[in-house]
């Protein structure tokens, strides 16, 4: 779910400074309504002129048949030292399934008319992204009285602002139990989540507290999902710094899959 508010009156920035090629943007439909839509994407180009920008097709593809009342763009940008969410009004123009990057690269864009002025927007957005082995982030919690790590006792499945799904095997390879598979609904569980930086950059810990509320098993029992959401996390820029990761992980498959 998303938690929207209205946006505020506009702030005086300067939107040819902000709106600028390869800057990472949501995509936000009925930012107001009780179910907005959100998705990352990236600006390919722009022309003030017109005012228009060129943004990447989101991976979950938008349809020229989608229908939202309104549009807009926004970004996080650092307002007199402290991070800000700015949105912008807009509307798609034309979709372009062939549009010729500056590596002669041919991709999905959707051509973007704009309508000033910036105002200062707050949206949470709990996409749930799909960890793979090319995202670097681990977690280790605490269950009983044993530590478990998600880099030998369990794996990360997707992981959002909201919560975090975990594959848990009933065995492990030597088939000696996996104590973790006893692991109930409703407990609350604290964890660290450890994302890693480049060499030589310190990796940022995020401590938390989980609360699990669904467990699946699969129908061979072999592993079970359990789906946690997060209680609280126990540093006041935990949140800020998992949705940074988040969106820098969608960006980086963007510009993966567009050969960026």
């Amino acid at each position: 779910m998303i938690f929207p508010q209205e946006p505020t009156m506009p702030i005086d920035l300067d939107i040819e400074r902000i709106l600028s090629p390869c800057l990472g943007v949501e995509i936000v439909f009925d930012l107001n309504s009780l179910t907005p839509l959100v998705r990352s994407s990236i600006i390919y180009d722009v022309d003030h002129l017109k005012q228009i920008f060129i943004t990447a097709q989101p991976r979950i593809l938008i349809h020229p048949n989608f229908v939202a009342k309104t549009i807009h763009l926004t970004t996080l940008v650092t307002v007199q030292g402290s991070k800000k969410r700015i949105g912008i009004k807009c509307r798609p123009i034309q979709f372009d399934n062939n549009y010729r990057l500056s590596n002669d690269n041919r991709v999905g864009a959707i051509i973007f008319k704009y309508d000033p002025p910036i105002t200062e927007t707050t949206i949470r957005s709990a996409y749930r992204l799909p960890v793979g082995k090319r995202h670097d982030i681990r977690v280790k919690l605490i269950h009983g009285e044993n530590n478990y790590y998600s880099t030998k006792d369990f794996s990360i499945r997707d992981i959002s602002l909201a919560g975090i799904s975990l594959v848990i095997p009933k065995f492990f390879k030597n088939r000696q139990k996996n104590l973790l598979e006893r692991i109930k609904v409703n407990v609350l569980i604290p964890l660290g989540i450890i994302i890693n930086k480049d060499p030589g950059i310190p990796d940022t810990v995020i401590p938390a507290i989980i609360k699990i509320v669904r467990i699946q098993r699969n129908t061979a029992g072999l592993y079970l999902v359990a789906g946690a959401k997060f209680e609280r996390f126990g540093k006041h820029t935990g949140e800020e710094e998992l949705n940074m990761f988040i969106h820098r992980a969608q960006l980086e498959d963007l510009k993966r899959l567009s050969g960026i």
